[in-house]
């Protein structure tokens, strides 16, 4: 019997595909010869690869490991993406080159690959049926309030409970957006709110297609809170209740910070492109 497994390592910050090739082997099943030759070869669809096929001598008594490389290749020119189709086909051989015995490895299906140079400044691999959550914790003491802010955001207001994001890639249309929406109607007070620098932390974040400003909402028409703790506990406080999907909240302005950078990171490293869905989650 012959199983084989063949896993396909991305990485999200180069162009580099990694396969890792698996073979275990047995004479109990089937009429195998002593000795086999692998031959694996893989063709990149809509890319450039510097690699195609390799062969292998393996065992018939035993595991073989192997692992091999290729990498993806782009234009210069900033932005572009490629969806990658591999195309897997393996087959194994006797030393006499023949495939005369029975178990040859079916073909396989393996999920679109998408390969981009739009993000972070480099080339980058993912599997985009593969959604990643932007995963927040009220634990995390560089982020909490804020955190507690979102997490109250999404289970009060109508509009935000099961809602998706899209990523707003353009950085100018963040800022614009971050302008609109926390503009002269919503009043930092930090001395009112117990903090060093008063912020306002606005929801859903201004790097979405989802933000206030971006949809045009009024942003006095958002919600107005402050999660702060009492006696160690947090609770938010609703200081304007408002009738528009979103909140603002008023928030030490290094925990908001740390939030839009976590987020900017987080886009970077999973290759969420413009208009890319997804969900946020806060938990413990």
């Amino acid at each position: 019997m012959v199983n084989q497994v063949i896993e396909y390592e991305l990485s999200a910050n180069s162009g580099e595909i990694v396969v890792h090739h698996r073979t275990v082997l047995s004479n109990k099943v089937g009429n195998i010869p002593a000795t086999l030759r692998l031959e694996f070869s893989f063709a990149c669809s809509g890319c450039r690869t510097n690699g195609t096929a390799y062969s292998i001598p393996i065992s018939s008594t035993g595991t073989f490991d192997n692992t091999t490389s290729f990498s993806v290749y782009f234009s210069p020119d900033v932005g572009e993406q490629r969806n990658l189709v591999i195309a897997e086909q393996a087959k194994y051989l006797d030393t006499a080159g023949q495939t005369t015995f029975p178990n040859q490895p079916s073909p396989r299906s393996i999920p679109t690959i998408r390969c981009d140079n739009a993000i972070g400044g480099t080339t980058g691999c993912v599997v985009p049926a593969v959604r990643v959550d932007f995963v927040l914790s009220v634990s995390d003491t560089t982020i909490d309030q804020a955190a507690w802010g979102i997490l109250w955001s999404k289970n009060n207001v109508p509009g935000l409970t099961t809602s998706l994001l899209r990523r707003e890639g353009d950085a100018g249309q963040q800022n614009t957006n971050r302008t609109r929406t926390c503009n002269s109607t919503f009043v930092r007070d930090s001395a009112k709110y117990g903090h060093t620098t008063d912020s306002c932390d606005e929801y859903p974040f201004a790097a979405t297609k989802e933000s206030a400003g971006a949809l045009g909402i009024d942003p006095s028409t958002c919600w107005e809170i402050w999660p702060h703790a009492v006696d160690g506990v947090y609770q938010v406080d609703v200081i304007k209740q408002g009738t528009s999907p979103c909140t603002r909240g008023h928030v030490e302005g290094a925990k908001n910070s740390k939030v839009g950078g976590d987020l900017g990171r987080w886009a970077v490293a999973n290759r969420v492109m413009d208009y890319e869905e997804y969900r946020v989650q806060v938990v413990a």
